[in-house]
């Protein structure tokens, strides 16, 4: 089943339905497992990750520290950006930890202590 923008004709959405229903149907529905791995490369693009409190910085601070959170690597093994890495998992505490480190460096303007990421992460 699928996610559909803007109009379809009838026959589409009673295919779907009659499918997950488990009606027969006289066309092949395609179906997938989200396991969230789709969005991913949509990470960068978030104004707020989970468990990341980004409250009371300036918008200037709250932009660097989300580019740095999209720039650097978590190091749990996952081979995701920080960004990712808290979308894909919200209870890392690998990536929590960091994220937290991250927005307090900002903070307090200190400049990075980790090296920013040299690959690509998987689904960018």
């Amino acid at each position: 089943m699928g996610k559909h923008a803007g109009l379809h004709p009838m026959d589409t959405y009673v295919l779907e339905i009659r499918a997950l229903l488990g009606l027969p149907v006289e066309a092949r529905i395609e179906t997938f497992a989200d396991t969230g791995q789709l969005f991913l490369k949509n990470a960068v693009n978030a104004t707020e990750l989970p468990g990341v409190n980004l409250t009371g910085l300036t918008p200037a601070q709250k932009k660097a520290a989300l580019h740095r959170l999209n720039a650097e690597s978590c190091t749990c093994g996952c081979t995701l950006t920080l960004s990712q890495c808290r979308v894909n998992d919200t209870e890392c505490p690998v990536s929590g930890k960091i994220a937290e480190q991250v927005v307090k460096e900002v903070v307090h303007g200190i400049k990075p202590t980790r090296a920013p990421q040299t690959s690509k992460p998987p689904g960018v």
